[in-house]
């Protein structure tokens, strides 16, 4: 049996890090301070002549976490605005990317109403992997890598294309893609969705016990530990989620576990117990085949184990009430 511990969770490595942190920001520091000098020492003329751009340039908004992309191939209202066209790029188990010439690499929100190439309404299930699509929505793309467009309305598919079209964007894939190590196991994301956008969050596994057969046909045994989901520190072993209101949360595991259990504690006991509570169980349901907690709300602390014929794997998050 090979023991070890959780990946991640390595406090010297996090001390280091804390010191380039710091190196960096006094670095980030300097060179604002010097770049402001120099513009105050820049003429009015100069200010004058500078265009107007209302806070949007290169079609990224001054806000940051959005924008909104114009132009011939921009996406308007959904309703008579021209659509982004894209390249439907599936991988992985049920995973997707669309990549378009003006709309960049993002994954969309399907909407009810996609149609092929004769106009019958399909399911996303039969969208096929080169399929060329007209994109309808409000224009709105959060900014992150991929991008993502959940404001979608209709999609359909202009040129039915082939295979080796997506193949062309192998490349993109496999910066976004790793095929999983059968001897770790499964990752967790999790998913919800706001008014703006879905968004999908990648939680951190704790401690583990996972069985797995090597190269070699030989099977292993590893248990790997980990401190207490309440002992994790929020930014750096502990992913945050912040929310306004109550709603639901999809665990997307990148295998589906046979079952799932789910622990919360109160946040204020994070980083502040010596004895650990036994903590509340939740529910974990099950909608549209996806894992979900129902009516989540602010100021919890998560320990998710999932679990499989190979073993079983704890996650950790927190929720936190956004201001």
């Amino acid at each position: 049996m090979e023991r070890k511990n959780a990946k991640g969770f390595t406090r010297k490595n996090s001390y280091i890090i804390g010191i380039g942190a710091v190196i960096l920001l006094a670095a980030v520091i300097a060179v604002v301070f010097v770049a402001a000098g120099n513009r105050a020492q820049g003429d009015d003329t100069a200010q004058n002549d500078a265009p107007q751009n209302d806070g949007m340039q290169d079609g990224t908004g001054a806000a940051g976490d959005t924008k909104e992309m114009n132009g011939a191939d921009g996406i308007h209202e959904a309703d008579g605005g021209e659509p982004v066209t894209a390249v439907y790029v599936p991988y992985g188990e049920g995973a997707h990317i669309f990549v378009g010439e003006q709309a960049g690499v993002f994954v969309a929100t399907f909407p009810e109403e996609i149609y092929d190439i004769n106009g019958n309404k399909i399911t996303k299930e039969q969208l096929v992997k080169g399929n060329v699509v007209e994109i309808y929505g409000n224009g709105m793309m959060l900014e992150s890598y991929p991008g993502q467009y959940p404001g979608i309305t209709k999609m359909k598919v202009v040129e039915e294309g082939k295979p080796s079209d997506a193949d062309a964007y192998q490349d993109i894939v496999d910066e976004i893609y790793q095929e999983p190590d059968p001897s770790e196991p499964p990752s967790l994301n999790v998913g919800y969705t706001t008014d703006l956008a879905d968004v999908t969050v990648m939680v951190n596994r704790g401690g583990y016990e996972w069985v797995y057969t090597d190269k070699d046909g030989l099977s292993t045994a590893v248990v790997a530990d980990s401190v207490h989901v309440l002992d994790w520190k929020i930014g750096e072993e502990l992913a945050d989620i912040k929310i306004k209101d109550s709603l639901d949360l999809t665990l997307y595991f990148s295998a589906e576990p046979e079952a799932v259990e789910a622990v919360r504690y109160d946040a204020s006991l994070l980083g502040k117990v010596r004895e650990y509570p036994e903590g509340e169980k939740i529910t974990v349901g099950k909608k549209d085949g996806q894992w979900v907690l129902a009516g989540v709300t602010g100021g919890y602390v998560y320990d998710i184990t999932g679990m499989w014929e190979n073993g079983r794997a704890d996650y950790g998050f927190i929720v936190l009430v956004q201001e």
